[in-house]
Protein backbone atom coordinates (compact mmCIF):
# COMPACT_ATOMS: atom_id res chain seq x y z
CA UNK A 1 0.00 0.00 0.00
CA UNK A 2 1.18 3.46 -0.89
CA UNK A 3 -0.51 5.88 1.50
CA UNK A 4 1.88 8.80 1.09
CA UNK A 5 0.84 11.68 3.30
CA UNK A 6 2.29 14.65 1.46
CA UNK A 7 2.87 13.55 -2.11
CA UNK A 8 1.37 11.47 -4.88
CA UNK A 9 3.29 8.18 -5.27
CA UNK A 10 5.05 7.55 -8.56
CA UNK A 11 7.78 5.23 -9.85
CA UNK A 12 11.06 7.09 -9.41
CA UNK A 13 13.00 4.21 -10.94
CA UNK A 14 11.42 4.85 -14.34
CA UNK A 15 14.04 7.56 -14.82
CA UNK A 16 16.86 5.08 -14.22
CA UNK A 17 18.05 4.57 -17.79
CA UNK A 18 21.33 3.19 -19.09
CA UNK A 19 23.48 5.84 -20.70
CA UNK A 20 22.32 8.47 -18.22
CA UNK A 21 24.57 9.13 -15.24
CA UNK A 22 23.03 7.69 -12.08
CA UNK A 23 23.61 10.96 -10.23
CA UNK A 24 20.87 12.51 -12.39
CA UNK A 25 18.38 9.74 -11.63
CA UNK A 26 15.30 10.61 -9.62
CA UNK A 27 15.87 9.96 -5.91
CA UNK A 28 19.65 9.64 -6.22
CA UNK A 29 22.12 12.11 -4.70
CA UNK A 30 25.88 11.98 -5.20
CA UNK A 31 28.92 13.53 -3.55
CA UNK A 32 30.01 16.55 -5.58
CA UNK A 33 33.68 15.62 -5.29
CA UNK A 34 33.89 11.83 -5.46
CA UNK A 35 30.72 11.15 -7.45
CA UNK A 36 29.76 8.37 -5.02
CA UNK A 37 26.07 7.79 -4.36
CA UNK A 38 25.50 9.07 -0.81
CA UNK A 39 21.70 9.29 -0.61
CA UNK A 40 18.84 7.27 -2.02
CA UNK A 41 15.25 8.46 -1.61
CA UNK A 42 12.81 5.88 -2.93
CA UNK A 43 9.92 6.87 -0.69
CA UNK A 44 6.47 6.64 -2.30
CA UNK A 45 8.00 4.97 -5.36
CA UNK A 46 5.42 2.22 -5.94
CA UNK A 47 8.01 -0.44 -5.12
CA UNK A 48 6.25 -3.79 -4.77
CA UNK A 49 7.46 -7.28 -3.92
CA UNK A 50 10.02 -8.91 -1.67
CA UNK A 51 13.32 -7.29 -0.75
CA UNK A 52 16.11 -9.63 -1.93
CA UNK A 53 19.24 -9.98 0.19
CA UNK A 54 21.38 -9.97 -2.98
CA UNK A 55 20.07 -6.61 -4.16
CA UNK A 56 22.62 -4.41 -5.94
CA UNK A 57 21.55 -1.74 -3.47
CA UNK A 58 24.05 -3.20 -1.03
CA UNK A 59 26.92 -2.31 -3.38
CA UNK A 60 26.48 1.36 -2.43
CA UNK A 61 29.12 1.31 0.30
CA UNK A 62 29.19 5.11 0.66
CA UNK A 63 25.48 5.50 1.28
CA UNK A 64 24.67 7.95 4.08
CA UNK A 65 20.89 8.20 3.72
CA UNK A 66 18.37 5.55 2.66
CA UNK A 67 14.64 6.22 2.50
CA UNK A 68 12.38 3.30 1.49
CA UNK A 69 9.23 4.54 3.21
CA UNK A 70 5.69 4.09 1.87
CA UNK A 71 6.26 1.16 -0.44
CA UNK A 72 5.01 -2.44 -0.28
CA UNK A 73 7.62 -5.11 0.35
CA UNK A 74 4.97 -7.75 1.08
CA UNK A 75 5.93 -8.36 4.72
CA UNK A 76 9.45 -9.45 3.84
CA UNK A 77 12.14 -9.35 6.51
CA UNK A 78 14.66 -6.53 6.74
CA UNK A 79 17.79 -7.96 5.08
CA UNK A 80 20.73 -8.71 7.37
CA UNK A 81 22.94 -7.10 4.73
CA UNK A 82 21.75 -3.72 5.99
CA UNK A 83 24.87 -3.78 8.19
CA UNK A 84 27.02 -3.25 5.08
CA UNK A 85 26.04 0.43 5.07
CA UNK A 86 28.68 1.39 7.61
CA UNK A 87 28.47 5.08 6.68
CA UNK A 88 24.68 5.27 6.96
CA UNK A 89 23.34 8.16 9.04
CA UNK A 90 19.64 8.16 8.15
CA UNK A 91 17.51 5.03 7.66
CA UNK A 92 13.77 5.22 6.99
CA UNK A 93 11.93 1.96 6.26
CA UNK A 94 8.58 3.10 7.61
CA UNK A 95 5.18 2.02 6.30
CA UNK A 96 6.66 -0.32 3.70
CA UNK A 97 5.24 -3.61 4.95
CA UNK A 98 8.36 -5.11 6.54
CA UNK A 99 7.82 -7.81 9.15
CA UNK A 100 9.67 -10.30 11.33
CA UNK A 101 12.40 -9.54 13.81
CA UNK A 102 14.34 -6.34 13.50
CA UNK A 103 17.81 -7.72 12.69
CA UNK A 104 20.53 -7.33 15.30
CA UNK A 105 22.73 -6.07 12.47
CA UNK A 106 20.85 -2.78 12.53
CA UNK A 107 22.69 -1.99 15.76
CA UNK A 108 25.98 -2.24 13.87
CA UNK A 109 25.55 1.01 11.96
CA UNK A 110 27.90 3.20 14.02
CA UNK A 111 27.08 6.53 12.36
CA UNK A 112 23.28 6.21 12.48
CA UNK A 113 21.52 9.30 13.85
CA UNK A 114 17.98 8.70 12.58
CA UNK A 115 16.02 5.42 12.46
CA UNK A 116 12.36 5.05 11.46
CA UNK A 117 10.78 1.57 11.40
CA UNK A 118 7.14 2.60 11.83
CA UNK A 119 4.46 0.08 10.89
CA UNK A 120 0.81 0.38 9.90
CA UNK A 121 -1.35 -0.28 13.00
CA UNK A 122 -3.39 -3.11 11.49
CA UNK A 123 -4.04 -5.87 14.01
CA UNK A 124 -4.34 -8.61 11.37
CA UNK A 125 -1.08 -7.95 9.51
CA UNK A 126 2.42 -9.24 10.38
CA UNK A 127 4.50 -6.86 12.49
CA UNK A 128 8.08 -5.92 12.92
CA UNK A 129 9.31 -7.31 16.23
CA UNK A 130 12.01 -5.65 18.30
CA UNK A 131 13.66 -7.99 20.80
CA UNK A 132 15.29 -6.89 24.05
CA UNK A 133 18.81 -7.84 22.95
CA UNK A 134 18.55 -5.84 19.75
CA UNK A 135 17.27 -2.76 21.56
CA UNK A 136 19.98 -3.07 24.21
CA UNK A 137 22.68 -3.24 21.54
CA UNK A 138 21.08 -0.44 19.59
CA UNK A 139 21.12 2.05 22.46
CA UNK A 140 24.62 0.99 23.50
CA UNK A 141 26.23 1.07 20.06
CA UNK A 142 24.39 3.97 18.45
CA UNK A 143 25.56 6.74 20.70
CA UNK A 144 24.66 9.49 18.21
CA UNK A 145 21.00 8.62 17.56
CA UNK A 146 18.78 11.70 17.81
CA UNK A 147 15.60 10.33 16.19
CA UNK A 148 14.11 6.91 16.99
CA UNK A 149 10.66 6.16 15.58
CA UNK A 150 9.18 2.73 16.35
CA UNK A 151 5.47 3.41 16.03
CA UNK A 152 3.52 0.18 15.51
CA UNK A 153 6.51 -2.08 16.20
CA UNK A 154 5.91 -5.05 18.51
CA UNK A 155 8.12 -4.63 21.59
CA UNK A 156 6.46 -7.15 23.90
CA UNK A 157 9.74 -8.46 25.31
CA UNK A 158 11.34 -5.03 25.77
CA UNK A 159 11.90 -3.54 29.20
CA UNK A 160 11.04 0.19 28.96
CA UNK A 161 14.03 1.14 31.13
CA UNK A 162 16.39 0.36 28.22
CA UNK A 163 15.19 3.52 26.49
CA UNK A 164 16.81 5.53 29.27
CA UNK A 165 20.22 4.57 27.86
CA UNK A 166 19.59 6.55 24.68
CA UNK A 167 21.77 9.54 23.93
CA UNK A 168 21.10 12.80 25.75
CA UNK A 169 21.08 14.35 22.25
CA UNK A 170 17.80 12.54 21.51
CA UNK A 171 15.22 14.89 19.99
CA UNK A 172 12.51 12.41 18.87
CA UNK A 173 11.21 9.21 20.48
CA UNK A 174 8.03 7.77 18.99
CA UNK A 175 6.69 4.59 20.62
CA UNK A 176 3.00 5.02 19.94
CA UNK A 177 0.58 2.24 19.05
CA UNK A 178 -1.64 -0.27 20.85
CA UNK A 179 0.38 -3.10 19.36
CA UNK A 180 3.67 -1.98 20.94
CA UNK A 181 3.21 -4.53 23.70
CA UNK A 182 5.32 -2.46 26.10
CA UNK A 183 4.68 -3.36 29.73
CA UNK A 184 5.47 -2.06 33.18
CA UNK A 185 6.35 1.46 34.18
CA UNK A 186 8.02 3.70 31.65
CA UNK A 187 10.61 5.75 33.60
CA UNK A 188 9.58 9.38 34.01
CA UNK A 189 13.24 10.34 33.57
CA UNK A 190 12.36 10.60 29.89
CA UNK A 191 10.94 14.04 30.70
CA UNK A 192 14.41 15.16 31.76
CA UNK A 193 16.11 14.46 28.43
CA UNK A 194 17.50 17.93 27.71
CA UNK A 195 16.91 17.94 23.94
CA UNK A 196 13.74 15.87 23.60
CA UNK A 197 11.20 17.76 21.49
CA UNK A 198 8.89 14.97 20.29
CA UNK A 199 7.71 12.12 22.52
CA UNK A 200 4.88 9.70 21.82
CA UNK A 201 4.05 6.70 23.97
CA UNK A 202 1.20 4.26 23.57
CA UNK A 203 0.29 0.81 24.75
CA UNK A 204 -2.22 -1.32 26.56
CA UNK A 205 -3.41 -0.83 30.12
CA UNK A 206 -0.42 -2.62 31.64
CA UNK A 207 1.94 0.17 30.59
CA UNK A 208 2.13 3.15 32.90
CA UNK A 209 4.06 6.38 33.20
CA UNK A 210 3.93 9.12 35.81
CA UNK A 211 3.65 12.67 34.58
CA UNK A 212 6.11 14.63 36.74
CA UNK A 213 4.66 17.33 38.96
CA UNK A 214 7.65 19.60 38.34
CA UNK A 215 10.97 19.91 36.47
CA UNK A 216 9.66 19.66 32.93
CA UNK A 217 13.09 20.42 31.52
CA UNK A 218 12.68 19.01 27.99
CA UNK A 219 11.86 21.52 25.22
CA UNK A 220 8.77 19.61 24.08
CA UNK A 221 7.00 20.58 20.89
CA UNK A 222 4.87 17.42 20.63
CA UNK A 223 3.78 15.24 23.55
CA UNK A 224 1.39 12.33 23.14
CA UNK A 225 0.57 9.65 25.73
CA UNK A 226 -2.38 7.33 25.14
CA UNK A 227 -4.12 4.12 26.16
CA UNK A 228 -2.58 3.64 29.60
CA UNK A 229 -2.38 5.09 33.09
CA UNK A 230 -0.30 8.25 33.44
CA UNK A 231 -1.37 9.37 36.89
CA UNK A 232 -4.58 10.90 38.18
CA UNK A 233 -4.20 14.62 37.60
CA UNK A 234 -2.85 16.78 34.81
CA UNK A 235 0.11 18.56 36.43
CA UNK A 236 -0.09 22.35 36.51
CA UNK A 237 3.57 22.49 35.53
CA UNK A 238 2.68 21.29 32.05
CA UNK A 239 2.00 24.95 31.20
CA UNK A 240 5.75 25.52 31.50
CA UNK A 241 6.15 23.78 28.12
CA UNK A 242 5.92 27.05 26.21
CA UNK A 243 6.98 25.55 22.87
CA UNK A 244 4.29 22.84 22.89
CA UNK A 245 2.37 22.63 19.61
CA UNK A 246 0.69 19.25 20.10
CA UNK A 247 -0.60 17.86 23.39
CA UNK A 248 -2.42 14.54 23.38
CA UNK A 249 -3.17 12.78 26.66
CA UNK A 250 -5.66 9.93 26.81
CA UNK A 251 -4.69 8.01 29.92
CA UNK A 252 -7.48 8.06 32.50
CA UNK A 253 -6.74 11.50 33.89
CA UNK A 254 -9.28 12.84 36.38
CA UNK A 255 -10.46 16.20 37.69
CA UNK A 256 -11.30 19.34 35.79
CA UNK A 257 -9.50 20.58 32.71
CA UNK A 258 -7.09 23.28 33.94
CA UNK A 259 -7.91 26.77 32.73
CA UNK A 260 -4.15 27.41 32.69
CA UNK A 261 -3.82 25.38 29.47
CA UNK A 262 -4.56 28.68 27.77
CA UNK A 263 -0.96 29.66 28.58
CA UNK A 264 0.25 27.16 25.98
CA UNK A 265 -0.11 29.79 23.28
CA UNK A 266 1.68 27.76 20.57
CA UNK A 267 -0.76 24.84 20.72
CA UNK A 268 -2.12 23.78 17.35
CA UNK A 269 -3.73 20.54 18.52
CA UNK A 270 -5.15 19.64 21.94
CA UNK A 271 -6.43 16.08 22.36
CA UNK A 272 -7.75 15.15 25.81
CA UNK A 273 -10.14 12.36 24.83
CA UNK A 274 -10.46 9.07 26.72
CA UNK A 275 -10.03 10.47 30.22
CA UNK A 276 -12.30 11.09 33.19
CA UNK A 277 -12.38 14.88 33.12
CA UNK A 278 -15.55 16.39 34.56
CA UNK A 279 -17.08 19.81 34.87
CA UNK A 280 -17.23 22.55 32.26
CA UNK A 281 -15.00 23.13 29.27
CA UNK A 282 -12.78 26.09 30.20
CA UNK A 283 -13.70 29.17 28.20
CA UNK A 284 -10.02 30.10 28.19
CA UNK A 285 -9.32 27.39 25.60
CA UNK A 286 -10.95 29.73 23.10
CA UNK A 287 -8.00 32.07 23.57
CA UNK A 288 -5.61 29.58 21.94
CA UNK A 289 -5.40 31.45 18.66
CA UNK A 290 -3.20 28.81 16.95
CA UNK A 291 -5.48 25.87 17.79
CA UNK A 292 -6.91 24.00 14.79
CA UNK A 293 -7.84 20.67 16.43
CA UNK A 294 -9.60 20.04 19.75
CA UNK A 295 -10.62 16.59 21.01
CA UNK A 296 -12.56 16.20 24.26
CA UNK A 297 -14.75 13.16 23.60
CA UNK A 298 -15.17 10.24 26.02
CA UNK A 299 -15.02 12.33 29.19
CA UNK A 300 -17.80 13.31 31.59
CA UNK A 301 -17.83 17.02 30.84
CA UNK A 302 -20.92 19.09 31.55
CA UNK A 303 -22.34 22.55 31.06
CA UNK A 304 -22.59 24.72 27.99
CA UNK A 305 -20.04 24.77 25.23
CA UNK A 306 -18.20 28.08 25.69
CA UNK A 307 -18.95 30.64 23.02
CA UNK A 308 -15.22 31.46 22.97
CA UNK A 309 -14.58 28.21 21.07
CA UNK A 310 -16.12 29.93 18.06
CA UNK A 311 -12.94 31.98 17.91
CA UNK A 312 -10.92 28.92 16.96
CA UNK A 313 -10.03 28.60 13.30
Amino acid sequence: MFNCYHTEPYSKTESWKEGIGCCSWDGVSCDNVTGHVIALDLSCSLLFGTFPSNSTLFLLKNLQSLNLSFNDFRFTKIPLEISQFTKLKHLDMSYSQFSGQVPAEIAHLPKLVSLNLSNYPYSDSPKLILETTTLRNLVQNLSEVIELVLSGVNMTSVNPRFFMNLSSFLTTLDLRGWESGLRGNFPDRIFCFPNLKIFYLGGEGNLTIDLPSSNWSSPFQELGINAMDCGRRLPEFIVDLKSLQYLGLGCNLEGSIPTSLAKLTQLRSLELSNNHFFGPIPASIGNLSQLTSLGLEFNTLSGQIPSSLANLT
